[in-house]
């Protein structure tokens, strides 16, 4: 139609990682400190799935800090976010300010959700800034982000498929104790006897996050569910999940 340009607005997304105990990767190991993976795990993500305009702060286990750093964002137009994603801070630990503040200074909608990892997922506005608060565990704000933010990311940005269709693939493994909440585990797709299986990795703990390095996707278990060998999964792949 002979114009060569035009402007996009891109939603802007802050990041608000928390925690006395997060250090930079840049700065030398310290005692009683970990390194801050959660924070660059998000950014890339976000980058990936198309999201562009990502700004990222820390937060201290300081609940008057938390409250001055939200406010000055908030009432700066140049800073305000779209939308707030936050890891940590909304478990039930003495530090974990965050929740608090967003209940008391925003809409706390829900708190807690029946899935492994991810149980203390968050759900809120600041500000009627949409407010996601992810859990800590670097394995559940992998799974949180993509089966649930993602999605509503998507949804907002106007599209009407926000999850990939799901693979029904045979498992070859066991899982004997039926599951109390819906489990989505880190599994990889192999080639056996001709036929595609999921393998699960052994340790599915929430904060091992090379479990997700090695894994193809995510293997939905239904609450209440055991699974033999053979037993048919919904299997995502991280590839289908991130390209929509």
């Amino acid at each position: 139609v002979g114009i060569a340009t035009v402007k996009v607005y891109s939603p802007r997304v802050l990041i608000l990682t928390s925690g006395d105990e997060i250090q930079s990767p840049e700065e030398s190991p310290l005692p009683g400190k970990i390194f801050d993976s959660n924070g660059p795990l998000l950014a890339q993500l976000l980058q990936q799935s198309g999201f562009v305009n990502v700004h990222r702060e820390h937060l201290p286990d300081d609940p008057a800090i938390i409250r001055e750093t939200l406010n000055d964002l908030l009432s700066d137009s140049a800073q305000r976010p779209d939308v707030i994603i936050s890891t940590g801070g909304v478990s039930v630990g003495e530090e974990d300010h965050l929740r608090a503040v967003l209940a008391e200074q925003g809409e706390l909608d829900f708190w807690r959700l029946a899935i492994k990892p991810g149980k203390p997922f968050t759900y809120g506005n600041l500000g009627g800034i949409p407010f996601f608060g992810l859990p800590g565990n670097p394995s559940a704000v992998l799974v949180c982000y993509l089966m649930l933010v993602l999605p509503m990311l998507r949804r907002c940005c106007g599209a009407d498929a926000v999850l990939p269709t799901a693979m029904s693939l045979p498992a070859d493994f066991t899982i004997n104790k039926p599951a109390k909440r819906q489990e989505y585990l880190r599994v990889r797709c192999v080639v056996d006897a001709a036929q595609a299986v999921l393998q699960k990795h052994p340790n599915q703990s929430s904060g091992m996050l090379s479990s997700a390095v090695w894994a193809d996707g995510l293997a939905v278990v239904p609450v209440g569910c055991t699974v033999a060998p053979g037993d048919a999964l919904a299997f995502f792949s991280f590839s289908d999940l991130l390209s929509g």
